[in-house]
């Protein structure tokens, strides 16, 4: 009876066995079918939850999808998280997405997807790389759709770098393409970037026309989700027509829209543009509100160039108040900033205001150092008609009434496009004005008299980039100590709001003090350099490394356990160790190393980091 039974017991685990892999195989296909369900909605239209549930699922086990699945969940993955505002963390994932998947056409859509959010982050040199990339990859597949925003954000791009020329032959492509084309005129996501690049080329009116169109589009096709973003850049349309009641109406909804659906980098800008608005309508003290809630939010979520734009603002209004207690701070903390980043023309009075703060503090070198800035930034300048945001004639009408309907107030404006009235400059545009003519008669003699000066800074700063360049090259993505804790806060605040894992690794010499102190300057940068080299030839491109500070370095592993990260780590300790023996003789080098993963529930990330590199843990 028992012999009997036995084949039987074996039948019923195999079938078992195979009831379960049928299960398993039925679930991934469920899942790849969603992502492609999901990847063919509006992208305004996609559910946050739904994503970021799928994405938990498919991001986790991606050895188990195919690549095509994995870069399409981080497409739906960048778009919901712009859609919120989030687009630190959008960008990162376009650039996974990227990373991820050879399928020209899926790449050409992440690479679209980067230049819209360069564009909404005023990463303008960044925009422009990315952009001509994306028009390459769309004349290769050769998608109309594509190729019309690939267009759109390669003009605005060459507008924003004062390439006009270009600008303006893009947007003759894209035009033509829209003629072509009739039924691209209801896309509100085309309409968009057709009316950015005609604004960013200064061609207001136009802009305005179809921004109007598409808010108007909006409300009869009920396309609400994204609608901060198209009250914003209405604003900005109507600001730069001097039209500053309807424009702090548009940068209003924006604002209330935006934080309705808590898309708080949306909120920022907003706020921004009600800041600029209220300072032209001369409302100094509801001006700096808007603007000091815009610059708390441009530092909360990593945007340099806005965040430096409230900065220029703010010293304006101080200077125009006499409250200039606070002004020395601010500049100081944006002369830092702007070692490398360069202000869009509308903001480049901020050198000029530095300049002055120099100058008036006895510092004729840093005074030169900036009014040159500046100087050369005007010379850069190609101004196109209604070019600027600050450096703009401007008018303000107490009288202008309200509409009493949406649709009225659209319909009315489009109407009165051509109806402009004559514009008179205001205290804004002299104080500017003054700054620019005190600077151009003082120029000659501080160029006498800082022209030594000049060429010694000059010499000193070849040097510089010399040695920095060298570094550089052996340390291509092994990242300073600042930029370090940027990408590690990030990865962390990602890790946790989008539930995914998320390992950390931790590689210190112990002994570098001695390292220091007995070798010279040559054979440490050497060794530096050789952990450079070991450290990124093991890792991926989905993995960062970076310096804590000297002989301390952070590894940052997303979607992996810590076994996995237990074998990337003990692969790079034991080259590390072999490499350093071979180049440094009988100097025995001491290596330590500790590896966790953060409860996210119940921890800062700055104190998981210090018990990560507690010596008591080391390994």
């Amino acid at each position: 009876m028992l012999k009997a039974l036995i084949p039987l017991f074996f039948l019923l685990t195999l079938n078992f066995n195979a009831l379960s892999a049928d299960n398993t195989l039925s679930a991934k296909e469920q899942m790849i079918s969603q992502v492609a369900l999901l990847f063919q909605q509006d992208a305004e239209k996609l559910n946050y939850n739904e994503v970021i549930k799928l994405s938990n699922e498919i991001i986790l086990n991606r050895k188990q999808y195919p690549k095509v699945t994995i870069a399409k969940t981080y497409l739906l993955l960048a778009n919901v998280a712009s859609n919120e505002g989030d687009l630190e963390s959008a960008y990162q994932f376009a650039r996974d997405g990227i990373a991820s998947t050879k399928d020209s056409k899926i790449t050409l859509l992440l690479q679209i997807k980067l230049a819209s959010i360069l564009l909404d982050k005023k990463n303008y040199k960044q925009l422009l790389i990315e952009s001509k990339h994306a028009v390459y990859l769309s004349q290769q597949t050769k998608d109309i759709k594509c190729l019309l925003l690939a267009l759109s954000y390669r003009s605005a791009a060459f507008s924003l770098s004062n390439k006009f020329e270009k600008a303006l032959a893009d947007l003759g492509k894209v035009e033509y393409i829209f003629e072509k084309n009739p039924s691209l005129s209801k896309n509100i996501t085309l309409l968009t970037t057709l009316a950015n690049a005609n604004f960013h080329l200064g061609d207001s009116h136009k802009a305005l026309t179809i921004y109007l169109n598409i808010l108007k589009l909006r409300f009869s096709l009920n396309n609400l989700e994204n609608i901060e973003q198209t009250y914003y850049h209405l604003g900005n349309a109507y600001y730069r027509l001097n039209q500053f009641n309807d424009a702090y109406n548009a940068y209003w909804e924006a604002e209330k829209h935006a934080k309705k659906k808590s898309a708080n980098v949306y909120e920022a800008y907003a706020s921004q543009g009600l800041g600029l608005t209220l300072l032209q309508q001369k409302y100094y003290a509801k001006s700096k509100v808007e603007t000091l809630k815009a610059k708390k939010l441009f530092y909360k979520y990593n945007l340099p160039k806005p965040y430096l734009e409230t900065i220029t603002s703010l010293v304006i209004l101080n200077n125009l108040t006499g409250k200039k207690q606070t002004t020395s701070d601010l500049l100081l903390a944006a002369e830092q900033m702007l070692i490398n980043i360069e202000l869009t023309d509308g903001f480049n009075i901020l050198y000029s205001l530095l300049a002055d703060f120099y100058h008036n503090n006895q510092d004729m070198e840093k005074a030169y150092y900036w009014q040159e800035r500046y100087s050369k930034a005007l010379k850069k300048q190609v101004i196109p008609e209604n070019h600027h945001l600050l450096n703009q004639q401007i008018t303000y009408n107490d009288n202008e009434q309200e509409n009493d309907t949406a649709n009225k107030k659209i319909q009315q404006q489009a109407e009165d496009l051509s109806d402009e009235s004559e514009l008179s400059p205001p205290s804004l545009f002299n104080y500017i004005q003054q700054h620019i003519l005190i600077f151009a008669l003082s120029s000659t003699i501080l160029l006498l008299l800082c022209l030594i000066l000049s060429l010694w800074l000059k010499n000193r700063s070849i040097h510089r980039i010399k040695d920095d360049e060298t570094i550089e090259k052996s340390n291509e993505r092994i990242t300073k100590p600042r930029h370090t804790k940027h990408i590690y806060q990030k990865s962390f605040n990602m890790a946790r709001k989008y539930a995914y894992p998320l390992t950390l690794g931790y590689i210190a010499i112990s002994n570098w003090q001695e390292l220091t102190r007995r070798f010279n300057k040559k054979i440490v940068t050497e060794v530096n350099n050789e952990i450079a080299s070991v450290i990124i030839k093991h890792i991926n491109e989905f993995e960062n490394a970076g310096l804590i500070q000297e002989g301390e370095y952070l590894l940052i592993f997303p979607h992996q356990n810590k076994d996995e990260v237990r074998i990337v780590i003990e692969k790079i300790v034991s080259a590390l160790k072999l490499r350093f023996f071979a180049n440094l003789g009988d100097f025995s080098v001491t290596i330590v190393y500790s590896f966790d993963s953060p409860n996210f529930q119940d921890i800062d990330p700055y104190v998981f980091l210090s018990q990560l590199s507690d010596p008591t843990k080391m390994l």
